[in-house]
């Protein structure tokens, strides 16, 4: 740890169903002595008992709480090998998971939903305290990720068939992006968007999941099969957009966010 330039990944498989969880987490949530839960089932719960349910919800809040904890050990070692004061921490994960969200419980890409898809995203950057303690409302995919790191520690390319190194400066706009066709990383980096209140640097992002794709931009959420047929339609400027599919009636919305996911 006291070599420079390190880069550490911690895949932690918790909260991972089937959330098997030390009791006193669990209790935080529910307390009941009943020992059923649902394990990995994907199915609609709309007439499960609703003491299974809330058992399986509290197991699952138990787990995060969990690796919350253990993830304050891990903060607290990097400070006491002070390493804090130089080293950029990012938390995310790759998706959610329904407990009971819509009915249904699982994880799926069709149709899809923002527990599923709609990740936390923390980053803490030592030498940057401009952003600290902002909630940013961006559009961002997980590519970006990479590109923002690079662009955190400074790092640019010359072998641009890889990378290329104007993708990491402010001014470089997702429009020049496509037109150069860089092959291998097709992440934006998002760091400006950290530290200002700079104009949104993409204006959709796309999911892809089994054989369904969805495209959320900051009006709407679109969610269909690869072939674009059986589509999910929502606005998300209304209140509780996702309690009406609104996609017989919305066909030029539907043709252009579909066309966005063809790219």
């Amino acid at each position: 740890y006291k070599k420079d330039n390190k880069f550490l990944v911690i895949e932690s498989f918790a909260p991972h169903e089937p959330w098997f969880v030390p009791k006193n987490y669990r209790e935080i949530y529910d307390k009941s002595s009943t020992s059923e839960q649902i394990i990995s089932l994907y199915m609609d719960v709309s007439e499960l008992d609703s003491s299974i349910l809330k058992r399986t919800q509290a197991n699952y809040s138990g787990v995060v709480t969990m690796c919350d904890k253990w993830f304050g050990y891990l903060y607290n070692s990097i400070s006491n090998l002070d390493l804090i004061k130089n080293t950029i921490i990012i938390v995310t994960t790759d998706h959610g998971h329904s407990i009971g969200d819509n009915n249904w419980m699982g994880k799926r890409g069709y149709p899809s939903t923002p527990e599923v898809l709609d990740v936390p995203l923390l980053i803490r950057h030592p030498g940057d305290s401009s952003g600290k303690g902002k909630n940013i409302n961006i559009l961002a995919q997980h590519t970006d990720i990479t590109a923002t790191i690079l662009d955190m520690v400074g790092i640019k390319t010359k072998n641009k068939k890889c990378v290329d190194a104007n993708m990491f400066n402010s001014d470089y706009k997702e429009s020049q992006y496509k037109l150069e066709k860089i092959s291998d990383l097709h992440g934006i980096s998002f760091y400006k968007n950290l530290v200002e209140e700079d104009e949104k640097f993409r204006n959709h992002v796309t999911v892809a999941w089994g054989t369904a794709v969805t495209v959320i931009t900051d009006d709407w959420w679109f969610n269909c099969k690869i072939n674009g047929k059986g589509s999910f339609l929502y606005n998300l400027k209304k209140e509780n957009p996702f309690s009406k599919n609104i996609a017989s009636y919305n066909a030029d919305v539907i043709k252009d966010l579909f066309n966005i996911a063809l790219e």
